[in-house]
């Protein structure tokens, strides 16, 4: 989650970097071609930022039902689990990114100088501004927060029939971990919900209605402060994620023995770090 909020982070910087330079310069009304929009950074990395943002929204909701709903397999599971889920993301990243590539590149109409410098909106297909629209972006958000209410009820569930076995310290302590944690991924999603999807929502609808956007900068600012109070709820709730996060953005393998520590002690704290992993 953490890296797609980067990833989206990137693109919106960079845009802003760029789309300054042309203003600057005088260049922004340019003329160039669909195909010349899409392969500069700012704007594939945003669509495939909008798409991991969401398709990971999804993927960490399914994380949390499945640790609240079967939390003893999930203690079971090892690093492994998490690198799979994240390689199947990367996987579907690549492959939407090629498909953005190339619907746009193999349609005569891309070659044509009928875009500016500027770059406004997405400068891909009909169709692929539909499914990335519709399809990923706001559909894979609205799952995720039904698959959230899911999570709370189960966790509500969960939490009642097990706190009478909890009496330990250290049971209590892992209780406490996975209850910030469920509440921050809580959090998270409602700030999604309000801050990501809705906006895109209103521009989605507004397309296939064929009319203008109300507000579509003010609306287009507010989408994109989903991806700062993510890592804002993170580093300020869940502070072991502290250091993850540093090192992900200074692109460095995060020290930690208890990934691969196999002592029983060390394996009961590890549903907690690997939903960081996830996360």
């Amino acid at each position: 989650m953490a890296a797609a909020d980067i990833i989206y982070g990137l693109a919106v910087t960079s845009t802003a970097i760029y789309r300054s330079y042309l203003i600057v310069n005088g260049e922004q009304n340019d003329p160039i071609s669909a195909w010349d929009c899409t392969v500069r950074p700012p704007a594939f990395l945003n669509g495939i930022g909008l798409q991991l943002t969401s398709v990971m929204n999804v993927v960490v909701s399914v994380d949390r039902l499945i640790a609240v709903a079967l939390p003893i397999k999930y203690r079971q599971l090892d690093q492994r689990y998490a690198v799979k889920v994240l390689m199947l993301v990367a996987i579907f990243g690549a492959t939407s990114l090629t498909a953005m590539f190339l619907s746009t590149y193999y349609t005569s109409a891309s070659h044509e100088l009928t875009a500016t410098k500027y770059c406004s909106g997405f400068p891909t297909q009909y169709w692929y501004d539909l499914y990335q629209t519709m399809l990923i972006i706001t559909g894979c958000g609205y799952v995720s927060v039904a698959i959230y209410v899911c999570v709370f009820f189960v966790y509500r569930r969960t939490t009642r029939q097990t706190a009478p076995l909890s009496t330990s310290s250290h049971n209590q302590q892992m209780i406490e971990q996975q209850q910030r944690l469920t509440v921050t991924l809580g959090i998270i999603t409602l700030s999604t919900l309000i801050l990501f999807n809705i906006p895109f929502t209103i521009f989605a609808v507004c397309k296939l209605l064929g009319v203008s956007a109300p507000q579509p900068t003010l609306l287009g600012i507010i989408s994109r402060f989903s991806t700062i109070i993510n890592v804002v709820l993170y580093v300020y709730r869940q502070k072991e994620m502290k250091k993850a996060i540093w090192a992900l953005v200074r692109c460095k393998k995060v020290a930690s023995s208890s990934l691969n520590a196999h002592t029983p002690e060390r394996r009961a704290n590890f549903t907690f770090d690997q939903s960081n992993a996830l996360h």
